[in-house]
């Protein structure tokens, strides 16, 4: 489950806050639809503290000029408001070499594959239908509309039909979908939400596929 401790869990990895506020409008118009706090965690695979969290923004008071910090670490009685353009700017300047950059991505998809392990252990279906699961949300991540950054667009009407029409489905005979039918799309939909860096779904994508195939295999 995807709380505010896990280990991927920080702004780097996930957009920063224009994505922050976009994940928070999406929250906020399930509510309009009726969902409860605990079926949005559980449709999103993350802790209802995290949901209460990100409907809170639009209503928490915060200066538009930002938080004050030191202006030299000389002096730390000076002090000047940092925008919050001009944080982010001086974070994304700080020069990375590729090495270190590759083994953040690393880093941050293995500790993602852990959460899909996890959220597909939970349910009652073999490791052959996990592996199946995996490989359909993965090809359907490869048809998601990506930003202009290259990150995965979050856009809160498609997001939150999406979420819907797998948590709510209108046809009769819903009781009757297979798993592979039922959880690929809603394994993709949380994961584009939370990680929209498709590198890192990819990467983690492929780490649980070769762990449930090798699974299947040994069990054949």
């Amino acid at each position: 489950m995807i709380t505010k401790g896990s280990s991927f869990f920080n702004r780097s990895m996930h957009g920063g806050i224009p994505k922050d506020e976009q994940r928070s409008q999406v929250m906020i118009d399930l509510c309009e639809h009726r969902m409860s706090i605990s079926e949005i965690a559980l449709a999103l695979n993350c802790s209802e503290s995290v949901v209460r969290s990100l409907i809170a923004i639009p209503y928490r008071f915060s200066s538009p000029l930002g938080p004050i910090i030191p202006s030299s670490n000389l002096d730390p009685m000076r002090s000047r408001i940092v925008p919050r353009n001009e944080r982010v700017a001086v974070m994304k300047s700080a020069p990375r070499s590729s090495e270190f950059i590759a083994q953040q991505l690393e880093r941050s998809a293995q500790s993602f594959a852990r959460e899909v392990r996890q959220w597909l252990c939970s349910f009652e279906a073999s490791d052959a239908d996990r592996k199946l699961v995996i490989n359909d949300a993965g090809l359907l991540l490869d048809q998601a509309p990506l930003d202009s950054d290259g990150t995965y667009l979050i856009d809160n009407i498609r997001a939150v039909t999406e979420i819907l029409a797998i948590w709510r489905p209108k046809t009769s005979h819903s009781a009757d979908r297979d798993f592979v039918t039922v959880v690929s799309p809603w394994l993709a939909v949380w994961i584009r939400f939370w990680i929209t860096d498709p590198n890192i779904c990819n990467r983690a994508l492929d780490l649980e596929y070769a762990h449930f195939g090798a699974k299947a295999q040994t069990a054949a």
